[in-house]
Protein backbone atom coordinates (compact mmCIF):
# COMPACT_ATOMS: atom_id res chain seq x y z
CA UNK A 1 0.00 0.00 0.00
CA UNK A 2 1.16 3.52 -0.64
CA UNK A 3 2.29 5.62 -3.57
CA UNK A 4 5.54 5.55 -5.52
CA UNK A 5 7.03 8.74 -6.96
CA UNK A 6 9.96 9.39 -9.25
CA UNK A 7 12.35 11.70 -7.38
CA UNK A 8 15.85 13.08 -7.90
CA UNK A 9 18.38 13.68 -5.16
CA UNK A 10 22.03 14.16 -4.34
CA UNK A 11 22.94 11.80 -1.51
CA UNK A 12 26.10 12.55 0.48
CA UNK A 13 27.16 8.89 0.79
CA UNK A 14 26.51 8.14 -2.89
CA UNK A 15 27.78 9.41 -6.24
CA UNK A 16 27.80 13.24 -5.89
CA UNK A 17 25.85 13.65 -9.15
CA UNK A 18 22.07 14.01 -9.01
CA UNK A 19 20.42 10.59 -9.31
CA UNK A 20 16.88 9.39 -9.85
CA UNK A 21 15.14 7.14 -7.34
CA UNK A 22 11.72 5.73 -6.56
CA UNK A 23 10.22 7.07 -3.32
CA UNK A 24 7.62 4.73 -1.85
CA UNK A 25 5.43 6.81 0.47
CA UNK A 26 3.21 4.96 2.91
CA UNK A 27 0.86 7.20 4.86
CA UNK A 28 -0.26 6.25 8.32
CA UNK A 29 -3.71 7.23 9.47
CA UNK A 30 -4.33 8.85 12.83
CA UNK A 31 -7.36 6.56 13.21
CA UNK A 32 -7.10 3.20 14.92
CA UNK A 33 -8.01 1.56 11.60
CA UNK A 34 -5.85 2.92 8.80
CA UNK A 35 -8.73 2.50 6.34
CA UNK A 36 -7.20 -0.57 4.72
CA UNK A 37 -8.15 -3.13 7.36
CA UNK A 38 -4.90 -2.66 9.30
CA UNK A 39 -4.45 -0.74 12.50
CA UNK A 40 -1.72 1.90 12.45
CA UNK A 41 0.54 -0.35 14.52
CA UNK A 42 -0.08 -3.32 12.19
CA UNK A 43 0.73 -1.10 9.22
CA UNK A 44 3.94 0.11 10.88
CA UNK A 45 4.95 -3.48 11.67
CA UNK A 46 4.32 -4.55 8.05
CA UNK A 47 6.39 -1.64 6.71
CA UNK A 48 9.22 -2.29 9.17
CA UNK A 49 9.21 -5.94 8.12
CA UNK A 50 9.44 -4.93 4.45
CA UNK A 51 12.37 -2.62 5.29
CA UNK A 52 14.11 -5.39 7.24
CA UNK A 53 13.76 -7.81 4.33
CA UNK A 54 14.96 -5.28 1.74
CA UNK A 55 18.00 -4.40 3.90
CA UNK A 56 19.00 -8.07 4.04
CA UNK A 57 18.76 -8.70 0.28
CA UNK A 58 21.36 -7.95 -2.36
CA UNK A 59 20.40 -9.30 -5.77
CA UNK A 60 20.44 -7.75 -9.25
CA UNK A 61 16.74 -8.63 -9.78
CA UNK A 62 15.51 -7.12 -6.50
CA UNK A 63 15.22 -3.36 -6.00
CA UNK A 64 17.75 -1.96 -3.53
CA UNK A 65 16.75 0.02 -0.46
CA UNK A 66 18.75 3.25 -0.33
CA UNK A 67 17.33 5.05 2.69
CA UNK A 68 14.26 5.19 4.94
CA UNK A 69 12.36 8.12 6.41
CA UNK A 70 9.79 8.04 9.18
CA UNK A 71 7.53 10.83 10.38
CA UNK A 72 4.45 10.92 12.54
CA UNK A 73 2.13 10.37 9.57
CA UNK A 74 4.18 8.37 7.05
CA UNK A 75 6.92 5.82 6.57
CA UNK A 76 8.85 6.21 3.32
CA UNK A 77 11.48 4.20 1.48
CA UNK A 78 13.93 5.59 -1.05
CA UNK A 79 14.54 2.80 -3.53
CA UNK A 80 16.80 2.31 -6.51
CA UNK A 81 14.99 3.22 -9.72
CA UNK A 82 14.07 0.44 -12.12
CA UNK A 83 12.92 2.27 -15.27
Amino acid sequence: FGEVWLVAANLPDQDPRRQEFALKMQKLSGDEDGGDGFSVEEAKDAIRNEIKVLKSLRHPLIVNLVQTYESEDSMDMLLGLIP
